[in-house]
């Protein structure tokens, strides 16, 4: 008789707590936009609240919350910078698709070192060159900072920086200095098909990507080592040896906390060196797809590192299954200082909640008409939770989107 009145109990609970979050959706507006949502509890995974949670809804940037789960799995503590082979008359060197290569916010200059430090004539090497941006990303963002391209060897970011020192106009890397005009647009620009950049002397700092080739990263570094060196197409073999530099996650924080796009795209790349199969992007995802027992990555429509493609396609189950592998797999620490915290760090921090005592650790995730949030929070009462709230197809601002998604958010102060 005690466990059927228990059980009565917590029945009447969940109902309260379901009717409560179902007024919470229609407070919020959520329920006139394509949402959906799922909530569970960590541990027992028992569900909290469901709305539309078996929908598919493109998931932006919550896609980075897959790539740091395969980029766990996948890499070691330490990531892939390059490869190379020497033979009896050369040395052979392949890119492993490291982002942090001279990139400003890394202090990693290894592979011009270990050109430096060697005899014999160099040659790099590339299977085959990668497609330079991904499918399904808007075509007139080729010029924004967030779309630089995709490569084996990445340089500086795949960027060029562009910055006021007083009234002088700084470029790095320098190689691009003489590719740079002035122009009275208002806003900065690169060609489309070459590397032609034009800056405002109005205009503030900026960075755009830089075109891509193999030729191009073969004299930009020439220039760097001050030595000889040739480009050969050619497959990397499995005998190359894999030097290791920065740590992964020294690329999951930038990851999570700015959303780099770049970085993303770059971590699938390296987990294709690592697995010593093709680094294409798309080779990469299905093998990671096909090998997995996880539903959450195999019943996705999965495109991309970054989540810059309208052809993906997730879940809010599938963002929660993933939160709850994470949860598993990554220390708790670990993933509390590589996430950003609602209210405190990354782009989460101007997020405000209305209790002090909910604390939440997300990823958020935006274009056009799309505002997303998938992460942890542990309730005033200690309850710790994974959740998904995804928002696609409204015809208003992103800001509009967040408020509503954020009002939602608040109400889980409650459980």
């Amino acid at each position: 008789m005690k466990k059927l009145l228990l059980f009565l109990i917590l029945l009447t609970l969940a109902s309260c707590t379901r009717m409560q979050l179902n007024k919470a959706v229609v407070a919020s507006g959520l329920d006139e936009i394509h949402a959906g949502i799922q909530i569970e509890e960590l541990g027992s995974r028992k569900v909290i609240f469901s709305k539309n949670a078996e929908h598919f809804f493109m998931p932006a940037s919550n896609m980075k919350l897959l790539t740091f789960l395969v980029a766990n799995r996948y890499l070691k503590e330490k990531t892939p910078a390059f490869a190379y082979q020497e033979t009896a008359d050369s040395l052979f060197f392949w890119g492993t698709g490291d982002a942090s290569f001279l990139h400003p916010d890394f202090k990693n200059n290894r592979l011009v070192e270990f050109l430096k430090s060697k005899d014999k004539p160099l040659v790099f090497a590339e299977e085959q060159a990668l497609k330079p941006l991904g499918e399904g990303w808007a075509w007139d963002d080729y010029s924004d900072y967030y779309s630089a391209e995709i490569s084996t060897l990445p340089m500086y970011g795949n960027v060029v920086s562009f910055s006021k020192d007083k009234e002088n106009w700084l470029v790095s890397p320098g190689f691009f200095k003489n590719l740079t005009y002035y122009t009275d647009e208002k806003r900065p620009v690169r060609d489309h098909n070459e590397n032609r950049f034009y800056i405002n002397p109005k205009m503030k700092s900026f960075q755009s990507p830089y075109i891509t080739s193999p030729e191009l990263s073969t004299q930009m570094l020439a220039g760097l080592a001050k030595k000889s060196i040739s480009f050969e197409q050619r497959v990397m073999p499995n005998r190359a040896e894999i030097v290791l530099e920065t740590p992964l996650d020294s690329l999951l924080k930038p990851l999570m906390y700015h959303s780099d796009n770049m970085i993303a795209e770059q971590l699938l790349v390296q987990i294709g060196s690592v697995m010593r199969r093709s680094q294409k992007i798309d080779s990469v995802i299905t093998t990671i797809q096909r090998d997995s027992d996880d539903s959450f990555i195999k019943q996705i429509k999965w495109v991309d590192g970054s989540g810059l493609s309208r052809y993906n396609l997730m879940r809010p189950v599938d963002l929660v299954g993933i939160l709850h592998a994470i949860h598993q797999e990554v220390p708790e620490n670990r993933w509390m200082s590589l996430l950003p915290q609602a209210g405190k760090t990354g782009t989460l921090r101007n997020i405000q909640l209305i209790n002090s005592e909910l604390l939440v650790w997300a990823k958020s995730g935006s274009f056009a008409n799309t505002y997303n949030l998938s992460g942890f929070a542990r309730t005033p009462k200690g309850k710790w939770l994974a959740f998904s709230i995804l928002s696609n197809l409204a015809n208003q601002s992103v800001a509009a989107s967040k408020a509503q998604v954020v009002q939602f958010l608040n109400q889980l102060s409650a459980l």
